[in-house]
């Protein structure tokens, strides 16, 4: 199967997306704590495809089978974590969103896109790159784990779309000059 990478996004497309995420996830080990209809929200969404820092995977029938967001801007409570990159925010990245529609996952789909997260903030010449999860997504704390994050820390972020949230927070320090 074909599949691109693209910042060129439908918002009724990327909302059906994330839905059908929420929908179908009833698997404990890809526990993300979203809400249907709070997170992401529309004006997250809206915003991230005004920014084209919302990442598309789509497959050669135009379907969206993953996607996430790049941003620069820190979730409240990652000012209390002892990151090794401390900001400005402008030199670190921080993957927001990302999901795998169910049907498609061990594909290696989350792996590409957390790979072309890499790529994006190294050649935008970010410092890091800065994620949090929730405590119960296993499979996720495995895959930042994997391509070699550091968990910095445990604690609680502040989503303005879903309050108070535990999660461990993440960090893959990017290397000047590394391909």
């Amino acid at each position: 199967m074909e599949t691109k990478l693209t910042n060129s996004v439908n918002f009724e497309k990327v909302q059906t997306f994330y839905q059908t995420v929420i929908e179908q996830t009833d698997d404990k080990e890809y526990d993300h704590g979203w809400v249907k209809g709070a997170y992401p929200s529309e004006k997250l969404l809206r915003e991230a495809i005004r920014n084209h820092s919302l990442y598309v995977l789509v497959n050669d029938q135009g379907e969206y089978m993953a996607a996430m967001i790049l941003t620069n801007r820190p979730i409240k409570g990652y000012e209390d974590c002892a990151w090794s990159i401390q900001g400005p925010n402008d030199a670190i990245t921080v993957v927001q969103a990302l999901a795998v529609l169910p049907r498609y996952r061990k594909n290696g789909y989350a792996k590409r896109l957390v790979w072309e997260a890499i790529h994006i903030a190294r050649s935008s010449g970010q410092k890091a790159i800065h994620v949090d999860i929730n405590t119960n997504n296993v499979r996720a704390q495995q895959l930042y784990t994997h391509l070699g994050f550091d968990q910095k820390d445990h604690g609680v972020v502040e989503y303005p779309e879903l309050g108070s949230r535990e999660v461990n927070l993440y960090e893959y320090v990017l290397k000047p000059n590394e391909n």
